[in-house]
């Protein structure tokens, strides 16, 4: 039997040029298979879409798009400045769409795309001070190779496919470096690094123990870096220069130490520890726990 695959409605619109109207979806043929929309992701959107053989009728972006190529190499005509090109699509390839771009393309063999639907907004929140300042102006791309949007992009496909478990700080991370890599390599706006450095001790004691004090909460990056005084775009590196690890990494090395005092208590299920230590998910709480300790938390508890 042929399994079944879920579909959903596009959350991510587009203006149609013909019409001036909005048009609910890139491609009026895409079939949607993931979406955040349906786990309520906050700041941004991202999909996966089935694209059989067809085209984009002109149409001009809302938002930035983050379009990268999943399935085997496609050969795609584009439009750019009234005139039509031809690129192959690669896997891992992108195709960068800055809000308020025109764009139309065409292909005659069936594709896959996780999109990746940014509002300028958001960028404007998580960027610098610096660039702030003036008009942060993204530049197209067509078929670039980036091999670390790429593994951004999957890592979103992951998190859509497991139900978010990786959390809210995760999808956090995952999204500035989306951002910082498009400041710095898809921005007609100069970047400058200002993380060289450490957290003064004041500022580090101050993030660290606004972690330890929500620990069973979710803890996002715009609350650690405003507690810091600083972007999100330069707290993730300037932190990571002070503690040796990401946010990320921290805040999970926080809870599973948490984890540890209370598997040695032996009275407490593994799922109580899960939700107590700040984890939605207890797959994912054991999965952390054994990428840390080295064994699963059961285990350990056993030894205890």
């Amino acid at each position: 039997m042929e399994r079944q695959v879920a579909t959903y409605k596009s959350d991510i619109s587009v203006l149609d040029n013909p019409s001036g109207k909005i048009r609910q979806q890139i491609c009026n043929d895409a079939v949607v298979t993931l979406s955040s929309k349906v786990q309520q992701w906050q700041g941004l959107r991202v999909e996966q879409q089935y694209l059989p053989a067809s085209e984009t009728p002109e149409m001009t972006s809302i938002g930035h798009l983050v379009c990268v190529h999943l399935s085997e190499p496609l050969s795609v005509d584009y439009q750019q400045n009234n005139k039509w090109h031809n690129c192959v699509m690669k896997p891992g390839d992108l195709f960068l769409i800055p809000d308020g771009a025109s764009h139309a393309a065409r292909w005659e063999e069936p594709g896959e795309l996780l999109v990746i639907a940014l509002e300028p907004d958001l960028i404007n929140k998580i960027a610098p001070e610096t660039v702030k300042e003036r008009n942060i102006e993204i530049i197209r791309a067509q078929a670039q190779q980036d091999g670390l949007i790429a593994n951004i992009a999957l890592a979103f496909k992951e998190e859509l496919e497991t139900g978010g478990r990786g959390g809210e700080l995760y999808r956090d991370t995952l999204t500035n470096a989306l951002v910082a890599r498009l400041l710095r390599n898809y921005s007609a706006t100069s970047v400058v690094d200002e993380t060289k450095g450490r957290l003064g001790k004041r500022k580090l004691k101050l993030v660290i123990d606004y972690i330890q004090a929500h620990l069973t909460e979710e803890v996002t990056l715009a609350q650690m870096a405003e507690v810091a005084g600083l972007s999100p775009f330069h707290f993730s590196r300037i932190f990571k220069e002070s503690v040796g690890v990401s946010p990320n990494r921290y805040v999970n090395h926080c809870r599973v130490e948490k984890a540890k005092r209370l598997l040695e208590q032996q009275q407490i299920s593994i799922n109580q520890i899960s939700a107590a230590c700040g984890y939605k998910n207890s797959s994912y709480f054991i999965r952390q726990f054994r990428k840390i300790m080295g064994v699963t938390p059961k285990v350990y508890q056993g030894n205890g």
